[in-house]
């Protein structure tokens, strides 16, 4: 190659131009994270577990960069080209389940010596059912009858190798520079290889952060143009976020009253959640408000709770808000403040690299934005709810001798209009008359049922672009990092940006009755009768909500979405007299009541607006959704009761929390809710039933003081209440309305769907001289057949399982375990039967059969036996030591059985194969960490996971223990 005759003072060769690179992007390399202050270096694995004689052998040769290098473990199982080939040969399907791979092969493949745990490669191919090479680990294998199931899973890189060393690095070859210039006359050659060319060892060279960077190649020749060397492409953030509870740290500091850890049923615990006044007299039976006219010189100040433990009930004239109204509030403040979209570049001005001066002029540019972001948010609930008049004889309600309740109250009174007189009642022949207070009164008032969420947030966030250039080199010397002749590019005009918004959104599920006039009779402090002459109101369910972003200009906007009815209604009666009364510690017992409900007579709607694609569908879907007392499903979403006590929505391995409140069980789902079981606040002998909506943005009691709860189908729930054992109520899901189904002469037991009506049993006497009768009812409620007290096995409670009918003669109903006197195997022509004898219990299974206890042999105290579906045929599973193991038994999709049993360490998990053989050890469970028995637990297996729980007592569900089996 001729030079022209002005030549440059040195003669400038290829191997020069590469060395130029490597060292200008060794010096890349050091500065550029000192400018940024972090840049996440290139990848590097350097693990050394399980050192094997092989991997020794190759790290004591020494170990050197810029390369890759693996040992495998010699625990895998290696299939070369042709075993794989007759494992590919071998396999009959392959499916996904969750991220499991579950392949079915034929018997005598090369796999048959895999086992549960075992890691394997695969050689596969292009042309092969993976399409690549593979690593698996087994999770399961099940025996077929002429194949093995296996369930296979990514291993983890130390299950794969002894040894890895791995450095990303990359060639300095042709095809690695994206671009080369050169200034006229100068020639730059492609060779596959620049190391081989010039004899460089070290073939790779470490870029940093810039290992996807545009390379420019500079000539020699003198040049004032600003070259870009090389930029970073991607967008880094750095910043700083934070997130305070803001009530909390109030807490903390003591500007407000932490919350108290009392129990709701304490006599202490206020049920408002505040400290709230209120006043009694020496002989009055009620508390009232400071300026209550009733009232006299002999008055005392308490609390609500305080009231509430000496049997006071609130006054009817000024109704102390009594703690129905309750309240759930948050406030947090978050934010960030950092850089983001940060980026950067290397300028050269004239020559970058000389022998004599080294690197002329070099400097580096940084960009991006400097962020700060506040979000301020807070979240109300409320729940309304009225509280019943009551009058109580003794300590208070719990420990009351005699406890009458009347009708609800109202929230909120307006005006209340009255007639005190006194009603002469003789209780027996030779008593005399007591004077019973009695008022008749015209209320004016406003009423809330149901619950409303609330939420305010305001948001604001400051950005200010930002351009900074500094010198490296200047004039061939080195300035360093902080030296003079960094300078701020104010090229950018750009001023920095403020911007705020807020956004306020409401969620309702609600009655509002804005006014209403009813007349009202009272007894004492009990309100037994009322005639409603007006109301007006509204039924709301759904979201409104108000979001702005710089309201000044203009910019926001309203959403709703649900569904509202205004209405009227006129000439509505209500009366209700419940009485109870408790002798001998509640040993003996007495209820009664008087109720009746009659109209509205006349309902107007006056109009009804809203969205009515959003309207919330209630559509129970038993082939797409299931639901247990702990778990519940649809296609989407598990829900469950974790260690914690909070339900739980998870999808995919992600877990959202929506309901944290205290429940005893699940016992519903539809498209729109989750529906819970609680104790019941007004009695603890008794539920209440709540709505939670799946994304958990409100909750809904919907039923207070349920006795027993029964069934629940596609479009309605079934239950007793504490007040009426012998009817069986229903509610329809959709719009919440409470009908009677079903009405006895006896207390219903329990209740179970059959075919496409309910089996119905009910109880009469007590102790040794309870009678049960049994009845089949249609779907309307009606008795279709009357079994009597003995009826034969095919009127027995019929579970209709695979090829048999479990059949029951069902005792009681628990949410544990059902009881019953006799238990059958019954084929489905109904003609053969095998009754199944047990020690304790039965558990069936619908696939396999029916599961029961029998004597154990010398090495276990008990053995768990199977009367198989096909024939009612008796086999024996296994020998186990606790009288409760049987009805922990469950399978897996791939006919694996697991089940707990007792030793005298603690609880331990076992597995076997679906013909009860191989039986192994999964987990062992110690009495420290869970200090039960099986009496009272329970074990459910769902979607790969097992649920371990405990139920102490009917009001009380407690998760253990979940494991995962995949």
């Amino acid at each position: 190659m001729k030079l022209r005759n002005n030549k440059p003072k040195f003669k400038i060769s290829k191997k020069q131009i590469i060395i130029s690179i490597i060292s200008l992007l060794v010096i890349v390399g050091i500065t550029v994270p000192i400018v940024i202050f972090l840049i996440p270096k290139a990848p590097i694995i350097n693990d050394l577990i399980n050192i094997s004689s092989e991997a020794e052998d190759v790290i004591s040769d020494g170990v050197v960069e810029n390369h890759a290098e693996a040992i495998l473990s010699p625990n895998i199982s290696l299939y070369d080209t042709e075993q794989s080939k007759s494992i590919e040969n071998s396999i009959l399907s392959v499916s996904q389940v969750n991220t499991n791979l579950v392949l079915d092969v034929n018997r005598g493949s090369p796999m048959e010596s895999l086992e549960k745990g075992d890691v394997f490669f695969i050689q596969g191919t292009s042309e092969s059912f993976l399409g690549e090479a593979y690593f698996g680990k087994i999770s399961s294998k099940t025996e077929k009858n002429d194949y093995y199931t296996y369930a296979i899973e990514t291993p983890m890189i130390d299950e794969v190798f002894d040894y890895i060393d791995i450095d990303y690095s990359q060639d300095m070859s042709y095809s690695n520079i994206s671009n080369i210039e050169t200034p006229e006359g100068v020639i730059v050659s492609a060779v596959a290889d620049l190391s081989s060319k010039f004899n460089m060892n070290t073939g790779a060279v470490k870029t940093g952060s810039f290992s996807n960077a545009n390379v420019t190649l500079l000539s020699s020749t003198q040049s004032n143009n600003v070259k870009t060397l090389g930029t970073d492409d991607k967008k880094d953030d750095i910043y700083i976020e934070f997130n305070l509870d803001i009530i909390k740290l109030l807490r903390q500091l003591g500007v407000i009253p932490e919350k108290e850890n009392i129990s709701k049923d304490d006599p202490d615990m206020p049920s408002d959640g505040v400290l709230y006044t209120v006043y009694y007299t020496n002989t009055g039976l009620c508390y009232h408000t400071k300026n209550c006219h009733c009232l006299t010189n002999s008055q005392y100040s308490t609390s609500i709770s305080g009231a509430k433990s000496m049997g006071l009930r609130a006054c009817k004239i000024c109704n102390p808000f009594d703690g129905s109204w309750e309240n759930e509030s948050s406030l947090t403040l978050s934010g960030k403040v950092g850089l983001k979209d940060l980026m950067f570049s290397i300028m050269s001005e004239g020559d970058a690299w000389t022998i004599e001066k080294g690197f002329e002029n070099l400097s580096i540019k940084t960009e991006g934005n400097f962020i700060a972001e506040a979000k301020l948010a807070g979240d109300f609930e409320f729940e309304f709810s009225g509280d019943e008049t009551q009058i109580v004889v003794g300590k208070n309600e719990e420990n009351a001798i005699l406890t009458l309740e009347g009708l609800k109250q109202k929230l909120f009174p307006i005006a209340f209009i009255s007639y005190d007189g006194t009603w002469n009642v003789k209780i027996g022949p030779n008593s005399d008359k007591v004077n019973m207070p009695l008022t008749i009164g015209l209320m004016i008032y406003t009423d809330i049922y149901g619950n409303i969420t609330a939420g305010a947030e305001l948001h604001c966030s400051y950005t200010l672009p930002i351009e900074y250039d500094f010198d490296v080199f200047k004039d061939g010397k080195l300035l360093g990092i902080g030296a003079d002749g960094g300078n701020e590019d104010a090229t950018s005009e750009e001023a920095g940006a403020f911007n705020w918004g807020m956004k306020i959104e409401a969620k309702a599920d609600v009655d509002f009755q804005a006014l209403g006039a009813s007349v009202m009779l009272y007894v004492g402090n009990m309100n037994v009768l009322e005639l409603s002459l007006v109301r007006f109101g509204a039924e709301a369910q759904g979201t409104l909500a108000f979001d702005s972003e710089n309201y000044h200009n203009g910019n926001y906007g309203f959403s709703a979405q649900g569904k509202v009815c205004i209405y009227a209604e006129f000439f509505e009666l209500d009366l209700k007299v419940k009485a109870k009364a408790k002798w001998f510690d509640g040993v003996v017992e007495i209820n009664g009541d008087i109720e009746a409900n009659i109209g509205p007579w006349k309902r107007l709607e006056l109009g009804r607006f809203g969205n009515t694609d959003v309207e919330a569908s209630t559509h129970f879907n038993s082939s797409t959704m299931y639901v247990t007392s702990i778990i519940a499903g649809d296609s989407k979403n598990t829900y469950y009761k974790d260690e914690q006590g909070k339900l739980i929505a998870e999808k995919d391995s992600y877990k959202t929390v929506i309901y944290d409140d205290e429940f005893f069980v699940i016992c519903g789902i539809d498209d729109t809710y989750i529906y819970l079981l609680k104790q019941s606040e007004s009695s603890g002998r008794l539920y209440d039933l709540y709505r939670i909506r799946k994304d958990g943005t409100s909750e809904r009691r919907i039923v207070e003081e349920i006795k027993t709860f029964m069934e629940c189908d596609e479009t309605y729930f079934y239950y007793t209440l504490g007040d009426d054992t012998q009817t069986i109520m229903r509610l329809r899901r959709s719009d919440l309305k409470e009908e009677s189904f079903a009405s006895f002469d006896a207390e219903v037991a329990y209740m179970k769907k059959q075919s496409d009506g309910f089996y119905v049993g009910t109880t009469d006497g007590f102790f040794l001289f309870t009678t049960i009768n049994y009845y089949l009812l249609d779907s309307n409620g009606e008795i279709v057949e009357d079994y009597g007290e003995d009826p034969d096995i095919s009127q027995y409670l019929l579970y209709e399982c695979d090829g048999f009918y479990e059949a029951t003669k069902i005792v009681s109903k628990g949410f544990l375990r059902d009881t019953a006197s006799e238990v059958y195997w019954l084929s489905l022509d109904k003609k053969n039967y095998v009754e199944a004898e047990s020690l304790n219990g039965w558990a069936p299974s619908k696939e396999y059969g029916i599961f029961v206890l029998a004597d154990g042999d010398e090495n276990h105290n008990y053995q768990i036996k199977l009367y198989c579906a096909e024939n009612g045929k008796l086999i024996s599973v296994v020998g186990v030591n606790s009288n409760q193991a049987h009805f922990t038994m469950v399978h897996d999709d791939y006919g694996t059985w697991y089940y707990l049993d007792e030793t005298e360490a603690g609880l331990t998990l076992y597995a076997m194969n679906e013909n009860f053989e191989n039986r192994r050890i999964i987990e062992e469970l110690s009495y420290d960490d869970f200090p039960v028995t099986l009496e009272k637990c329970g074990m459910i297996l769902m979607n790969g996971t097992i649920w371990f729980y405990e139920m102490p007592n009917e009001y009380t569900a407690n998760v253990l223990y979940r494991y995962s089996l995949y």
